[in-house]
């Protein structure tokens, strides 16, 4: 039988054992209720890597794309002036990359899968060769730059002597007899026999222009020029200097873009160019083929057999026999 001291000291326990449960049960509550766990940390490492051409030297610009085993993109970035990337605090675990490699190459080593451990740094590089860009085009007769034209001043026919502007900017100008080296004056005809090739490849961040031509007029003295287009263009298209170059210049050193016809008409024509000024205005960059939206060389050739270094010269002293598209 329990007497009354003993029933109230089991009211007390009861009372701090309900009152335990309701503050335990209320923590409980609190925690589902907004209260957040800290995570447990996630381990991280970092990938690098160099982006070479097939010479070894670092190609800028690359852009480098992680993905996930599932493919999602996990992070991009593009290599620096050297041909360097990084991708740093990436979590744990098996990824793949890939490379855009530059437009008109082919990347050379296809192992793509990388493992990224904790506090680790993997490596992977990658190399790619520059396929050749042969012209589009190499014609004489489009006369892109509207030189070409007959005593009257318009178009010439195929048995017409031509002529060329005193000044392409003016309408009215006096039209000037367009002679070869003998003497005698050039007709259409003799002007459309004049066909060739253009190669151009990347060589060690610069571009590098093998040129073969025939048909050319025998003996003529000729100067090569080097055009960036701000948009692609083909040769039904009309060219402006103003409006569709955002770079132009002599093609080689200033005074010697000079190529000489032989007694037959042929010439060739070879040259590197690196990144730098162009002679007339703009800039070309270190490979015109992976670089720029398109480019353009024309042939100029000489009536007076002279050139004129960082320009082709007076109008009436020179016309465009060529216009060479990429």
């Amino acid at each position: 039988m329990r007497t009354k001291s003993s029933i109230d000291y089991m009211q007390v326990w009861v009372t701090i054992g309900a009152t335990i449960l309701i503050l335990v049960t209320f923590l409980n509550c609190s925690k589902d209720d907004g209260q957040i766990d800290e995570p447990t940390p996630t381990a991280f490492g970092n990938v690098s890597g160099k982006i070479s051409d097939g010479n070894g030297l670092g190609y800028p610009k690359v852009e480098v794309i992680l993905k996930t085993t599932g493919g999602a993109i996990e992070s991009t970035v593009k290599t620096d002036a050297n041909g360097l990337y990084e991708m740093n605090r990436i979590a744990v675990g098996n990824y793949s990359i890939e490379i855009v490699p530059p437009l008109g190459s082919t990347v050379v080593n296809n192992d793509k899968s990388i493992a990224i451990t904790d506090g680790g740094t993997a490596a992977l590089d990658f190399s790619f060769e520059i396929a050749p860009k042969n012209a589009v085009v190499v014609l004489a007769p489009n006369d892109a730059l509207n030189e070409v034209r007959n005593e009257s001043g318009d178009v010439p026919s195929a048995n017409e002597p031509i002529y060329t502007p005193f000044s392409v900017n003016d309408p009215n100008a006096e039209m000037v007899p367009v002679l070869a080296p003998d003497g005698h004056h050039i007709t259409l005809q003799e002007w459309k026999l004049a066909q060739g090739s253009a190669f151009v490849t990347c060589e060690d961040n610069k571009t590098k222009y093998v040129l073969e031509f025939s048909g050319l007029i025998p003996n003529g003295v000729y100067t090569l020029w080097n055009g960036i287009l701000k948009t692609p263009k083909g040769p039904s298209d009309p060219l402006s200097f103003q409006a569709d170059l955002t770079g132009m210049g002599a093609l080689g050193e200033s005074n010697q873009n000079v190529m000489v016809a032989s007694e037959t008409g042929e010439a060739m024509y070879e040259v590197s160019m690196a990144k730098g000024s162009l002679s007339m205005f703009g800039s070309r960059p270190g490979c015109e083929i992976t670089e720029t939206i398109g480019f353009v060389l024309v042939v100029d050739y000489h009536i007076d057999g002279n050139t004129y270094g960082p320009t082709p010269g007076p109008d009436n002293l020179d016309v465009a026999h060529m216009t060479i598209y990429f």
